[in-house]
């Protein structure tokens, strides 16, 4: 899978609606989660999420981040 480039992203974080504060935090716990490639699943990464950020961020922008930007 080829990498998208910067101007792509922005775009595609545009398209989530989601404040900058939101994807900085996102970018913060998949960073974390990447060490755990192949051992962590989506849904195991948002019950990791929810436990220690509540509800900052609703599950379907979670999984709307994994899927545009993840």
């Amino acid at each position: 899978m080829k990498p998208l480039s910067p101007k792509s992203l922005e775009k595609k974080y545009a398209e989530l609606g989601l404040p900058k504060a939101k994807t900085d935090l996102l970018h913060d716990y998949f960073l974390c989660f990447a060490n755990l490639y192949g051992m962590l699943e989506v849904r195991e990464a948002w019950n990791v999420f929810k436990h220690f950020e509540g509800n900052k961020i609703r599950k379907k922008d979670f999984r709307g981040f994994t899927r545009k930007c993840g």
